[in-house]
């Protein structure tokens, strides 16, 4: 289309993507793969404890 600048962005609550996610990790859904690369912008202190926890599940 003309005078588009790219795709469309929407603004969610996290609780109401995670279940549908977590159950098509689980369920190895192949567009799960498809969007990998995809940029999804999050809190610093979402991102903060992320990382926290990413950190304590390695030990």
């Amino acid at each position: 289309m003309l005078g588009e600048t790219g795709p469309r962005r929407l603004s969610v609550r996290l609780g109401q993507i995670v279940p549908a996610l977590i159950d098509a990790a689980a369920s190895g859904r192949s567009w799960v793969a498809d969007f990998e690369d995809e940029e999804l912008v999050v809190s610093e202190d979402l991102y903060d404890v992320l990382l926290a926890y990413q950190h304590f599940r390695q030990r």
